[in-house]
């Protein structure tokens, strides 16, 4: 089939340059329209990015300042449980555990001194 548009058109050399200048025509006019449309939609994108750039702006800063001021809250609170209950609970674990071994020590001293006797 190809072989035989090729025969046709070596045969009739002005219909191939009218057919040349048309399928030239119409290329350019196709990639001018495709132009045209990608750079409407490129205008159209960078719309949108600059809308989405404010969005941003207004909203995500705010909440982002919010999470920030509650994140310092929590830490400041954790500071304070800290401080006020677990290390003095901690020391005095520490102090009930040291009065036991103590307690234990002396205890096993006794044992071990009227076992000798």
């Amino acid at each position: 089939m190809l072989a035989l548009v090729v025969y046709l058109l070596l045969q009739n050399p002005a219909l191939t340059a009218n057919i040349r200048d048309i399928v030239v025509i119409l290329t350019a006019v196709v990639l001018i329209i495709i132009s045209l449309v990608i750079s409407a939609l490129l205008v159209l994108l960078l719309y949108r990015l600059q809308e989405l750039t404010r969005f941003l702006r207004a909203e995500l800063v705010p909440i982002l300042t919010e999470t920030q001021k509650a994140a310092k809250a929590v830490y400041g609170t954790t500071l304070f449980m800290s401080d006020s209950i677990a290390k003095p609970a901690i020391k005095a674990a520490g102090f009930v555990s040291r009065m036991q071994r103590m307690a234990q020590a002396v205890n096993m001293k006794a044992k071990g001194g009227a076992g000798r006797r």
